[in-house]
């Protein structure tokens, strides 16, 4: 039903109960089934006007968003003395600012991960009221800053490979990963044509391959598989997937162009605002190895320490053939002195 109003408000009630109000402004002001029949208790209102920023709000958890135009989208939570504001900026990365003072970024490769809440490694915090900021990298090195104070700085110094070997008593068992005391170096390749690789573990590399399966599965991102021609026992994961800003403004924008204040009401907005319509493709490229079997790592293991002893070896034949000067410090002194007596002779018979 719709009925128009003397001041040029048009309101709609729909079969379902919700209801939809536009101005003469062209502000529209629409609330749920819920929020109608509890009035104003539960459900969802959202208001939207032309030149700004679209507001969404949960009457029952008093949650509001706000949708920026150009793809910001800014969150509070209730209630105010515990709650939070969220800022999700356009390439994904997350800006969290508690009522304690203490706030959290989360890079934009990082917020794109389905990651769990005791997984903070990459985040940074901060603790506005001390001026102190907190990082645990991925390793589990942290790093402290305090303002008007020092740095502190905790490594994680610990080499091992995979975790207790003991664990992986029978062949082809894998170790454990610990990723808070097992923490192997980084190793990069540098090749000389300017290109580069990183070896990473399967535990590095897990929340990646899950969050991409998942994109698989809701057809956001493709996932190729080839045979490595340098290697037989290799496999090339190439992965594609669109970016999640991007797929939000498409929904926000096809959901607006279908609304009801658009296609039955006639007070349309001269100006309908359009959020970033650019399509944002990430793309990786990783080569999987299996990992090395206890078997295999003995192997290696005796052929680095068969390695080692060979140049230790060559480095004692060298120290073989240098010259050692066997004369003692007095012997030194009295050639240095029979030296120059001997270059006085010779300039005095000059």
């Amino acid at each position: 039903m719709i009925t128009t109003r003397a001041d040029g408000t048009l309101v709609l009630v729909r079969e379902d109960g919700s209801r939809m109000c536009q101005f003469a402004d062209g502000t529209v002001i629409e609330s749920s089934a819920e929020a109608e029949e509890n009035h104003g208790t539960r459900g969802e209102v959202s208001v939207r006007c032309e030149g700004l920023p679209s507001v969404l709000s949960n009457l029952k958890t008093g949650e509001v968003s706000v949708a920026m135009h150009d793809g910001v989208r800014i969150v509070r939570t209730c209630p105010k003395s515990t709650g939070s504001v969220t800022v999700q900026h356009p390439d994904g990365s997350l800006l969290s600012l508690e009522a304690g003072g203490r706030a959290e970024l989360q890079p934009a490769a990082l917020a794109t991960l389905g990651r769990g809440e005791d997984e903070s490694g990459g985040s940074y915090f901060f603790e506005l009221l001390t001026g102190e900021l907190l990082s645990t990298d991925h390793e589990g090195n942290k790093f402290e800053v305090r303002l008007g104070s020092d740095h502190r700085v905790e490594l994680v110094l610990k080499d091992d490979l995979a975790g207790d070997t003991d664990a992986a008593m029978d062949e082809g068992a894998a170790a454990p990963d610990d990723p808070e005391w097992s923490h192997p170096p980084r190793l990069l390749l540098c090749r000389p044509d300017g290109s580069g690789a990183e070896l990473l573990r399967h535990a590095d590399v897990r929340p990646f391959l899950h969050a991409r399966a998942q994109g698989v599965e809701e057809g956001v991102a493709q996932e190729q598989q080839l045979p490595f021609p340098a290697d037989p026992d290799a496999t090339v994961h190439t992965f594609v997937w669109r970016d999640a800003t991007t797929l939000r403004n498409a929904a926000e924008t096809e959901a607006a162009a279908t609304s009801d204040a658009h296609t039955l009401i006639g007070l349309r907005p001269k100006l309908p605002p359009s959020l970033e319509e650019r399509t944002l493709l990430h793309h990786r490229r990783l080569i999987k190895r299996e990992p090395l079997s206890s078997a295999e790592r003995g192997v290696l293991e005796t052929e680095l320490a068969a390695m080692g002893e060979w140049m230790t070896g060559e480095e004692e034949k060298a120290t073989e053939l240098h010259v050692v000067d066997t004369r003692s410090a007095e012997e030194k002194a009295a050639e240095a002195q029979v030296q120059r007596l001997l270059e006085a002779d010779v300039a005095a018979s000059a």
